[in-house]
């Protein structure tokens, strides 16, 4: 049904133009092409979250409560996502009613608008998709009601928090899954039990896309040292097939696992050893994180690395070294000073950092490698990036003096 058709034969002119509906050439412009040119045409909204665009909303508002075509409400709704205020509670107050929606296509682009337009924390607006949630059978409608959810439900809101447990631990649609786990890391509090037990049952999910949800969600919510996701990860960790989600336990391990923790560093140290080079490098940042500085077995082992064909393992070996090598370590400096003649210019650049964090007053040879590439690498006058790389590594020596004395 055309716009135009539901104006009331007394209204002037001046009366369409004030209801923003100055755009329609003819009585028979349909309310679709209205609302698709609206849409494209709709102003970016202000730094304050307004968009000045009242007629369009208003127009949105009216269309998307009173027409009967569902493809209508469905462009009204996403005109409402694009012309509204942020916070306007009117806008709110019509896209909670539009959640309610015959249509699911309809309630799937309120779900959206409603993301754009309410802030987290909006009572109305988070109740409305728990809604959404639980009382539709759909896939696509818990799908965008969890999405919604995600941006809008304050942390810890248990109403909110429920749709993502049961989906997570009892649906079967991936899609649904990973949006379940994604929303946890948004909704639930850190070293929530019930969110890292779902966490945990969603590490056996079918889907990849689900498992590095979860495991993304346990290391966003699980305490440093807590035993039962640091078990679960390294059980994932070590059964897992894909590289992708071996990719992601390795990092969150490094996240949750406790420093010093043998048995991670173990698992770590052997996975450095694995034939696939995409499961070597998660490995190499992870141990950064759970390796105290100076422990023997991890430098040995990255000391072997630095001879690696691989370029990305020379240097991932290179910043680890530097972040757990002990300064003075005769055996992790000569074997880094070697790297200054890597035929690879990231490589020498990463091992020139490295030096100034793992060489001491008395490495002679460091200091004076250094000082060599500063002093050569100039250009005209000015120190190349080596160069200044290298005058940084110095005073970085120096600090480490001063503060031993």
């Amino acid at each position: 049904m055309a716009i135009s058709s539901r104006i009331p034969d007394q209204v002037s002119e001046s009366g369409c133009l004030m209801l923003g509906m100055s755009d329609f050439a003819s009585e028979e412009e349909g309310a679709e092409d209205w609302l698709e040119t609206r849409i494209e045409e709709a102003p970016p909204r202000d730094k304050k979250g307004r968009c000045h665009d009242h007629e369009a909303l208003q127009e949105a508002l009216d269309v998307a409560m009173n027409d009967g075509d569902g493809s209508v409400r469905v462009l009204a709704a996403e005109l409402v996502g694009k012309v509204s205020d942020f916070q306007n509670e009117k806008s709110i107050q019509v896209l909670c009613q539009l959640l309610g929606d015959e249509d699911e296509s309809v309630r799937g682009a309120a779900a959206k608008a409603m993301e754009k337009v309410a802030a987290r924390g909006h009572s109305a607006a988070a109740a409305g998709l728990i809604k959404l949630a639980e009382e539709r059978n759909s896939p696509n409608d818990i799908l965008w009601a969890l999405r919604g959810l995600r941006r809008i439900a304050d942390k810890g809101h248990k109403a909110a928090l429920a749709p993502m447990l049961t989906t997570l631990t009892s649906n079967s649609d991936p899609s649904c899954c990973q949006a379940a786990a994604k929303g946890l890391q948004y909704v639930a509090e850190f070293g929530d039990k019930e969110a890292i037990d779902a966490l945990i049952v969603g590490l056996e999910n079918e889907n990849n896309r689900v498992r590095m949800a979860c495991v993304d969600g346990l290391a966003e919510l699980s305490e440093r040292g807590d035993s039962k996701a640091v078990d679960n990860l390294m059980t994932k960790f070590a059964s897992e097939d894909s590289v992708f989600v071996r990719d992601k336990c390795a990092t969150a391990l490094g996240k949750v696992a406790g420093l010093g923790d043998e048995s991670v560093m173990g698992a770590l140290l052997q996975a450095v050893e694995d034939d696939d080079f995409e499961v070597q490098i998660p490995a190499l940042r992870a141990l950064a994180f759970v390796t105290p500085r100076g422990d023997a077995e991890v430098t040995a082992s990255l000391l072997s690395k630095l001879e690696d064909e691989e370029i990305q393992i020379r240097l991932e070996a290179l910043k680890v070294l530097s972040q757990v090598g002990a300064r003075g370590d005769a055996g992790l400096i000569e074997g880094v000073l070697a790297r200054l003649g890597d035929r690879i210019a990231a490589v020498r650049s990463e091992a020139i950092t490295a030096l100034g964090s793992v060489a001491g007053r008395d490495d002679k040879d460091a200091i004076v490698a250094l000082g060599r590439i500063m002093d050569q690498q100039v250009d005209n006058g000015i120190r190349t990036a080596e160069g200044q790389q290298a005058a940084d590594s110095l005073i970085e020596i120096i600090r480490s003096i001063e503060t031993d004395a």
